[in-house]
């Protein structure tokens, strides 16, 4: 019975170290940020966002210049297409001493895109705790923007949320005559009694 609770205070001492190692490492890695997670949320992650449309613009105009493209891709996948003059950095490595200085040397803002939209947010929502200020993420992920941008822009299919319209509200609006009120149909209810 004594060596039993010899080994449980063993434990409980172990796991309380433990605990007061992570507790400390914690604190020590996180005052490496400059702005806290609400901090970035409140600079608005929606600013930072390249839409499609934007997007579009960027890359048939002269102002493609001013962007650099970070595909956070694996490099197999990078390889196969990307955005022209795009460089890959798999965003397991985007933490790495050299990928981070290649980030900071910018002189351009660095646009992040990845399979989908989380992986390109991520790095920047990590990055922006960091104080980097010249980088943005694109909305949507790579595919979507192969598809709809980089092969053949469809405005129809800019925008995420884009609808067609159901009706053509201002033809009937914009009608001389006034439509007439539909019959209205009395029904009659039959009541039944009796039974088995």
């Amino acid at each position: 019975m004594n060596m039993k609770s010899n080994k449980l205070n063993n434990a409980a001492l172990f796991f309380t170290f433990v605990m007061i190692i992570v507790i400390i490492g914690s604190k020590i890695y996180s005052e490496d940020y400059e702005q806290t997670p609400n901090q970035v949320v409140e600079n608005s992650m929606q600013e930072d966002a390249v839409s499609l449309q934007k997007m579009y613009v960027i890359l048939n105009s002269e102002k493609k210049e001013n962007y650099q493209f970070v595909d956070l891709r694996e490099k197999a996948h990078y390889q196969i297409s990307h955005v022209d003059g795009a460089i890959n950095i798999p965003f397991k490595k985007l933490m790495e001493k050299e990928n981070l200085e290649t980030i900071s040397d910018s002189d351009k803002t660095i646009v992040f895109y990845g399979d989908g939209e989380e992986k390109s947010s991520n790095a920047w929502f990590l990055l922006k705790q960091l104080g980097y200020d010249n980088i943005s993420y694109l909305s949507g992920g790579y595919e979507y923007v192969k598809e709809y941008i980089l092969k053949t822009y469809q405005p129809s299919y800019g925008h995420y949320t884009a609808e067609k319209p159901k009706y053509d509200f201002g033809k009937y609006f914009n009608q001389k005559e006034v439509p007439k009120k539909p019959d209205v149909q009395v029904e009659t209810t039959i009541t039944v009694s009796g039974g088995c």
